[in-house]
């Protein structure tokens, strides 16, 4: 005769299914006693709670981007007030004078208030849920081609220029047409495309890839460089959340993740330090007979795959017999018993 409710562990973290793709799973283990009292195995669950992190994740990127919106609203509008006058009287300086170097200096003035300019108008896109005009049908095929033509002198020629060398390649299939902006997607893959760039200051590959995945359009970009840690990865769409202080702003990955949402679209990470960066997109496969798709859950036309082997970043491995109640309808987790031992 066996008992349960002895010792109990509970712990949540990062584990990596059998077909290798990593989740977050909430493992409850409990010892399974015989009748003299001594431990003789152990019962554990795991539950898969990567969707309600994800949730979680993105209610506190909400939250971030309404405290931003409301600074947004209230200093874009006196913001650009100021810009306008420093324009103005920088302009009207260069048409009066005859000095080239006061001229050229005037230049730089005008340049860093029309930057400031983009800068206050991109945030305003960023944190504010503002249509783009009307959204139509977009050849995403067409649309890598050419920001990755556009993007040349920053793969090739700059890389080159400092001695590194770039990969680049692209395996686009036959696609279907997406609901978007021709300039909002060619954004998207460009600050994507960049990341990358940015990302292998030695050289290295980059691949863009892009397939039909059901009623979805996949959009993968992925780079062997230097990758990015948890920290990093958990704030990567926050807006001025930039690694490159020197040179970015920190709006490039935000205004990505927002326009995405926008399209009813899904956008993913999957990056480590020294093993690079993956960025998914999936945007919905435009509809001729709707006049507004509805994007569902990418994963939701197919069962969930059950956690039942994982290989885990905390330490310790769970072997798994694969045993689903059979009288539980879609369950969301895996029970098996093992052996009462932790690996060394």
């Amino acid at each position: 005769m066996f008992t349960t409710g002895g010792t109990k562990i509970h712990a949540e973290g990062r584990y990596v299914r059998k077909d290798g793709v990593t989740v977050w799973g909430a493992l409850t283990a409990s010892t399974v006693t015989n009748e003299s009292g001594e431990p003789e195995h152990c019962v554990v669950m795991v539950e898969d709670i990567t969707e309600r992190r994800l949730a979680e994740r993105e209610m506190v990127h909400l939250e971030r981007l309404r405290a931003l919106g409301d600074m947004a609203r209230g200093v874009a509008h006196n913001f650009n007030n100021i810009l306008v006058g420093v324009l103005g009287y920088a302009q009207i300086i260069q048409m009066k004078s005859k000095d080239a170097s006061i001229k050229e200096d005037l230049q730089s003035i005008v340049d860093s208030a029309l930057r400031a300019k983009d800068l206050v108008q991109r945030l305003n896109r960023t944190v504010r849920d503002e249509g783009e005009g009307t959204l139509g049908l977009v050849e995403v095929a067409k649309v890598i081609n050419d920001a990755v033509g556009r993007a040349r002198p920053r793969w090739k020629d700059e890389a080159r220029a400092r001695g590194a060398n770039i990969d680049l390649e692209i395996v686009v299939d036959d696609l279907p047409a997406v609901r978007g902006t021709e300039s909002r997607l060619h954004d998207i893959v460009s600050n994507l495309l960049f990341n990358a760039i940015d990302a292998l200051p030695k050289g290295g590959a980059i691949s863009i890839e892009a397939a039909a995945v059901r009623e979805w359009v996949q959009i993968r970009v992925r780079d062997n460089g230097v990758g990015m840690d948890e920290r990093t990865r958990s704030r990567l769409f926050d807006p001025f959340f930039t690694t490159k202080a020197e040179v970015g702003t920190g709006l490039g990955l935000s205004t990505v993740h927002a326009t995405v949402r926008r399209w009813n679209g899904t956008i993913a990470v999957d990056s480590a330090p020294g093993k690079g960066s993956t960025f998914t997109i999936r945007l919905p496969v435009w509809k001729a007979t709707e006049e507004k798709t509805t994007a569902t859950d990418p994963e939701s036309s197919s069962p969930k795959t059950k956690i039942s082997s994982f290989a885990s970043s905390e330490g310790f491995s769970l072997a798994s017999s694969n045993w689903i109640p059979q009288s539980m309808p879609n369950p969301r987790w895996s029970c098996s018993r093992i052996s009462a031992t932790r690996p060394p």
